[in-house]
């Protein structure tokens, strides 16, 4: 049975703390701690301070998300850019959970209506990449 779960701040899961409003951007990056190991299109991340960022494509609504540790790309993602018909009140991530995993499914952001839907298919992780500067 899928259970779906925000997870705020105050909620066990994860932490996130959100440098700024994500509303109407095409790119952007958060600073999240996770208290719990999530998955993430398919790969388990642990707990711990991550930098998550998001680059929309040039004329589309596909976004690629990408989950870092330092300068390690420890997992990326598809999704797109979807719009809800009410703004979130909160800033959040959403998970599922499913066989005992909470899999990341939506990037959520304070008082807007758009959102990041995460798709489940395609995975990397671990891969090293040293990718020089972070990315805001």
């Amino acid at each position: 049975m899928k259970t779906t779960m925000i997870a705020l701040a105050a909620l066990a899961l994860s932490a996130v703390a959100f440098a700024g409003q994500g509303g109407g951007r095409n790119d952007g990056s958060r600073w999240i701690q996770l208290k719990d190991a999530a998955m993430i299109s398919g790969v388990k991340v642990r707990p711990g301070s991550y930098t998550l960022s998001w680059t929309r494509q040039h004329g589309s609504e596909d976004v690629n998300v990408t989950l870092r540790s330092g300068r390690k790309v420890v997992a990326t993602a598809n999704g797109r850019w979807v719009e809800s018909a009410e703004p979130s009140s909160y800033e959040a991530l959403v998970y599922h959970r499913e066989g005992g995993s909470n899999e990341l499914s939506e990037i959520r952001f304070l008082q807007s209506p758009e959102k990041i839907r995460i798709d489940g298919g395609s995975t990397r992780a671990d891969s090293g990449e040293d990718t020089g500067t972070a990315t805001n």
